[in-house]
């Protein structure tokens, strides 16, 4: 058994015991991991099926920060998937979260950025990739100037 079957394995135990918890935060972390996993051993169908089912229960229980990060997962498994319309659209659901959210991290929108313009490059669609990826080194002017001010 790899590392990885182990973090599956082990994430599987650990969401069978916080089923019945309120411990949502948990909950939604373990469907995210257990995503990323997924993605990495290249089962994109799995790893987009947990990351919704943690979307769903952010989205319920107003999990807010957690829902802009499944959204970037989401959009990279999606364009893993070669799925790239809806990796476009978590990317940009990502962007507008982190855009309206004041304490939002940097590496956060970068992300949701780079995610969009991936997807639109390996769609065949440059000149939106290259929106997206100039949106992107804007942002990051933008945050730099503020730093330095």
């Amino acid at each position: 058994m790899g590392i990885q079957d182990s973090a599956i394995y082990y994430g599987k135990i650990a969401l069978s015991k916080f089923k019945d918890s309120k411990n949502y935060e948990s909950i939604v972390s373990l469907y995210n991991n257990l995503g990323r996993i997924y993605n990495d051993k290249g089962n994109y169908d799995k790893a987009i099926s947990n990351r919704i089912t943690g979307l769903k229960i952010a989205e319920m229980h107003h999990l807010d920060h957690w829902v802009g990060t499944i959204c970037i997962g989401l959009s990279y498994d999606y364009h893993d998937f070669e799925e790239y319309e809806k990796g476009i659209y978590y990317g940009k659901k990502a962007i507008q979260y982190f855009l309206n959210k004041k304490d939002a991290r940097a590496k956060d929108v970068r992300s949701s950025f780079n995610a969009t313009a991936i997807n639109y490059d390996d769609w065949n669609k440059p000149e939106l990739a290259l929106f997206y990826h100039t949106q992107n080194l804007k942002y990051i002017k933008r945050k730099r100037c503020a730093i330095i001010a």
